[in-house]
């Protein structure tokens, strides 16, 4: 199934019948969507210069999805947010240094 994510609309075009099932679902993705809904699609993974497919990446959701399944294949267990915890042990010495001060 994974090999329908290399196709672009133009590549469906001269294709007998192809017009008729795009115009039915939108797109092609639409279509594997609705014909193979067992199967878990990934947008982001589909060909498209289209204003639908920048306005995906738009959308933070979209892009932690797709960081999350990047680290999961590139063995990623665990993400460290180092500035939040320099500013968390900042602050935690700033109010320590000030209650010991005053």
């Amino acid at each position: 199934m994974s090999d329908w994510y290399n196709v672009s609309r133009s590549n469906l075009e001269d294709i007998p019948g192809v017009a008729g099932l795009l115009n039915r679902f939108g797109s092609l993705e639409n279509a594997l969507r609705q014909l193979y809904p067992e199967y878990e699609w990934d947008s982001s993974l589909f060909v498209s210069k289209s204003k639908k497919n920048a306005e995906h990446w738009d959308d933070i959701a979209n892009q932690r999805e797709r960081v999350e399944r990047i680290g999961k294949e590139l063995g990623i267990k665990e993400v460290h947010n180092s500035l939040s915890l320099s500013l968390s042990l900042s602050l935690s010495l700033s109010l320590s240094l000030s209650m010991f001060l005053c």
